[in-house]
């Protein structure tokens, strides 16, 4: 599937452009997003998303008495920034190979991740499943929100908890994907009988 049937797909609209040059920095669309934010100058449509994303955090996380919304209504332009201006993904294939990995190292923040998966499209992240964050069991539902993130979730990459997990993993996920990315590449020339001088 190419990267233009993927974009369709999602549900933010996300422009093929800026995501194709988004390797190992930000677009720079991405970059006046954050900029914009910090100045107080969203365009209305950025700025209904970003204001969406904390209504969410904070319904959700009250709806059973309080949970971490702090830190996830702080990420909320960050999340607009990168799902719709930079992350390469597709909500309908979740293990596909080329996508762009997010691992919140904070993972009691875990409602911010399940809000962008959610708006992103991934279609096991229901309002039902969001309904069940911080009360697992509530009227004998079990949800996949729990309060830290699991990667037997969809859309999940790693499981996290303590402060700093993530930067571990996430640096490991990354020198992973360089050596496949080699590998692949050796591959094909060995098949092809391609050789570089």
């Amino acid at each position: 599937m190419s990267i233009a049937q993927k974009v369709k797909s999602n549900h933010l609209s996300i422009d093929s452009v800026a995501r194709s040059h988004a390797k190992f920095r930000l677009s720079n669309a991405t970059s006046d997003l954050v900029s914009a934010v910090r100045r107080d100058e969203l365009n209305p449509l950025d700025a209904a998303a970003v204001n969406s994303i904390r209504g969410l955090v904070m319904d959700y996380c009250d709806q059973h008495g309080g949970a971490h919304g702090g830190s996830a209504i702080g990420m909320a332009a960050i999340g607009v920034a990168l799902w719709k201006y930079t992350m390469r993904y597709d909500p309908l294939d979740d293990q596909w190979i080329d996508r762009d990995r997010f691992v919140l190292s904070n993972g009691h923040t875990s409602i911010f991740l399940y809000i962008m998966l959610h708006l992103s499209g991934y279609p096991n992240m229901t309002h039902e499943q969001l309904m069940g964050y911080t009360h697992p069991t509530a009227s004998n539902f079990t949800t996949q929100c729990h309060v830290h993130p699991e990667i037997e979730v969809p859309g999940i990459e790693i499981t996290t908890g303590p402060l700093g997990q993530g930067i571990s993993n996430a640096v490991g996920m990354a020198i992973a994907s360089k050596t496949l990315l080699r590998h692949t590449i050796e591959r094909a020339m060995n098949c092809l009988g391609v050789s570089i001088v």
